[in-house]
Parts: C-alpha cells; sequence; structure tokens
C-alpha cells in the first residue's frame, strides 16, 4: 500500500504487487522488501466533524396561539462513521439581530424534553421529529444544534444563534374588534307667544319594536327643563340586538297653559344592523 498524503492516514491507497505500475507510474519494479517491525504506538485523531442543520416550518406560517408541528435536522460532514446524538435547542422570542450570545438558558423554549436528543443515523443526519409549538408570543426563535462526538469523532457546534436557515417565525395575529352603537336624545319644549314661558319636565322612553307596543327597554328619570326648554337623556343605551328603535318622549307641563304630551312612537326611529364580530356583549 502507499498513501496519497503521507500525512493522512486516510489516503491509504492499496498496491498490487503483480501490477505496480498500474498504481506508482512506469518503470517501477521490484528490487527487494526490506520489513521493519516496531512496537511504537500509532495514534489516530478523531475525525474533524462539523455540524449544519435546517429547520422545517408549516406552510402558511406560524401565528401566536396556533398549535403547529416544527421540526429541526442536522446533517454532518467530514465524519467518520458517526454515532451519538445532536442536541437540539429552540430560543427565543429574540429581538433585534440574533448574536452568537442571544440563545440562553432563559429563554429556552418549553417544548417536551427541550433540549432535544436526536440519534445520528448511518448517513451522518440527526432530527428533532415533529414537535408541537404552541407560542405565547410573536418573534423570531432560532434553532441551535451540537453535536457530541464519539469514538471516531470531534463534538461540533453548537450551530450559531440566529443562523438563518434555524429561524422560526412567529406572527402576531389581529384582534377581535366588537362594538355596539349606543342610543341617547334630546328634546327641546317650545312655547307660544302670549302663552309664557313653557315650564315642566320630561322622561324619556326607548322601545326596541317601531310601533312602541313592547315595554321600554329604557325609561329615564325624570328631568326638569332647562332655562331654554331643553333636556338630554344623561346616559347612552346600547341598541343590541339589531332592529328598530324608537324613543318617545313624556312631557309633564308645570304651566296651565300648556297641556302635557307624548311624542309619536314614529317620531324618532333609527334601524340598526351590524356585521360580524359586532354587536359586543
Amino acid at each position: 500500500m502507499t498513501f496519497a498524503d503521507i500525512n493522512d492516514p486516510k489516503s491509504v491507497i492499496e498496491v498490487d504487487p503483480n501490477d505496480l505500475q498500474a498504481t506508482l507510474g512506469p518503470n517501477i519494479t521490484w528490487n527487494g522488501i526490506t520489513l521493519e517491525s516496531t512496537d511504537e504506538p500509532i495514534t489516530v485523531g478523531k475525525a474533524p466533524a462539523s455540524v449544519s442543520t435546517v429547520a422545517t416550518n408549516p406552510q402558511g406560517g406560524i401565528s401566536v396561539g396556533s398549535t403547529v408541528g416544527i421540526s429541526d435536522t442536522a446533517t454532518l460532514s467530514s465524519a467518520f462513521q458517526p454515532t451519538g446524538s445532536v442536541s437540539f435547542g429552540l430560543h427565543g422570542p429574540i429581538s433585534g439581530t440574533a448574536t452568537a450570545s442571544s440563545c440562553t438558558a432563559a429563554n429556552l423554549v418549553a417544548l417536551p424534553g427541550n433540549p432535544i436528543a436526536g440519534s445520528v443515523t448511518a448517513g451522518g443526519t440527526a432530527t428533532t421529529g415533529s414537535q408541537s409549538f404552541t407560542p405565547t408570543q410573536a418573534g423570531m426563535y432560532y434553532w441551535v444544534a451540537g453535536y457530541s462526538g464519539d469514538n471516531n469523532n470531534q463534538g461540533a457546534g453548537p450551530s450559531g444563534c440566529g443562523d438563518p436557515n434555524e429561524s422560526v417565525v412567529v406572527s402576531a395575529i389581529n384582534p377581535t374588534v366588537a362594538s355596539k352603537i349606543l342610543l341617547s336624545d334630546s328634546v327641546k319644549v317650545s312655547g307660544a307667544s302670549g302663552a309664557g314661558t313653557a315650564t315642566g319636565s320630561v322622561v324619556f322612553e326607548l322601545f326596541n319594536t317601531a310601533d312602541c307596543s313592547s315595554t321600554p327597554i329604557f325609561t329615564s328619570t325624570s328631568t326638569t327643563l332647562d332655562a331654554g326648554g331643553t333636556a338630554s337623556t344623561t346616559s347612552p343605551v346600547a341598541a343590541t340586538p339589531a332592529g328598530t328603535y324608537a324613543w318617545e318622549v313624556v312631557f309633564t307641563s308645570t304651566n296651565a297653559n300648556y297641556n302635557g304630551l307624548t311624542t309619536p312612537c314614529t317620531a324618532e326611529q333609527a334601524v340598526i344592523s351590524y356585521r360580524s364580530p359586532s354587536p359586543a356583549p
């Protein structure tokens, strides 16, 4: 045998003693063989393995609060018949640009068994398998992975925090915004020339029917007209569910020149409609 690189024991080349020229070149012949034995130990160093990783995320992305399956896969290179395991850890959320020191024990995500040990296959790969992930915070998450090494191979990693192939993006979601319409009412009572000021009080009644045939859903307290003859409801009323709403105003006169009266149901009406998710509770 011979070596392509005398400094690399793995570069050994088998030599056929009956065909030296095929391996060693033309005009090579045997002149003799000298054998010498030695008891000096031979030291074979471990192969300098390296690890590269790729994260797998679900199509459509990941949103806060959703439960999805994610995984990470590591591939070893420059390794000799690797065994052992790769330790995977998911960290986040990490704001800004991730650096080597950004992935810490403090931001290790609480996945089952995280960090996760993946056994190295004969092909030199390892994976976390699908991991159930329910993020509670939006942001950037990153896997890191490190190889334990074995009798033939040096350990490798962990991979760098912030490696773009190792990113898991968790998107913020839109909140549900529901609204409701609030109804209020006001009145102005005007007197006639020669009859004095129209004084008295009013009561506001709100119905959820167009003909005011139902029991009022709101009845105000009696409110005295101000000097200008006006009064208003003091708090709005929620117009839920959708439908037709009608106000009636009951006027009680304190001036004998004016009669008390109730405004007609058709005088003030509002047709209320909503689109989901409104109305709000």
